[in-house]
């Protein structure tokens, strides 16, 4: 993950940001964490933001809105699973930030002219990694026990919507799940200068869906160290709990 929070100066403010806010929060704000924890365990939060992940109309959830338990060694798997998924999606969406990318390059052709143009192959290879790495990500976000990472990945999901038409027009579809879905040959007709647009710029698409994603690897990279937190601290008490019930005999 070295790679992830060396991206460039403008993540590691971004992620600084959140960090700092996080810092801020006060002894309530404890409270309502641990709260949060054992409302996701009993399924709460899960089914809410499930709701409001499939795009549903979302009520308040209740205790008795209940799904299935997870172990706490399983929510702590699936958040590393899903840190890692905003780690190589922010990696590759990265690599068509850089405005090098867009530089024009000669490109000689089949009867030996030469012309300056953009190295199309090379912009679509990074996009196809993009678009993959994204659907994971929107997969993992999805699978999260952790009420604010399922609500990041909604708003990420949200943002790119707002961006339907702009991506449409270089080849990329949003589909009922969420997820995108890459067309050559629509990308092969399309202006290379409206990719670099969506990609470079500091109000681009991909500058706004960069802080989605750092947004939700925080969550998630809080929540596993609650969980953790909690899962330890249930530890010592049945060591000191077993230890007193030894001295009993």
């Amino acid at each position: 993950m070295s790679g992830f929070f060396n991206v460039n100066n403008n993540a590691s403010s971004i992620m600084n940001s959140i960090f700092n806010s996080l810092g801020n929060s006060s002894q309530s704000g404890l409270s309502g964490m641990l709260g949060d924890y054992y409302s996701i365990q009993n399924g709460s939060y899960y089914k809410m933001a499930k709701k409001l992940y499939a795009g549903k109309p979302v009520s308040h959830a209740t205790s008795t809105d209940r799904v299935e338990h997870k172990p706490t060694g399983v929510i702590a798997k699936q958040s590393t699973e899903t840190m890692k998924a905003a780690g190589n999606a922010v990696n590759s969406l990265a690599g068509l930030m850089d405005k090098k990318l867009y530089d024009k390059i000669s490109i000689e052709a089949e009867d030996g002219t030469k012309s300056e143009n953009y190295n199309q192959k090379e912009i679509f290879d990074r996009l196809e990694s993009f678009v993959k790495d994204y659907n994971q990500l929107v997969d993992k976000a999805g699978e999260s026990s952790n009420r604010q990472t399922l609500e990041n990945g909604v708003r990420m999901v949200n943002q790119t919507k707002v961006y339907a038409n702009s991506l449409q027009s270089v080849g990329i579809s949003i589909g009922d799940d969420n997820t995108l879905k890459l067309d050559e040959e629509a990308f092969a007709k399309a202006d290379m200068a409206d990719v670099q647009s969506l990609f470079t710029g500091s109000v681009s698409f991909a500058k706004n869906t960069q802080s989605r994603m750092l947004a939700l690897y925080s969550a998630e990279s809080m929540s596993r160290t609650s969980v953790n937190g909690l899962y330890n601290a249930q530890a010592m008490n049945q060591i000191s709990v077993g230890s007193m019930f030894d001295r009993m005999f």
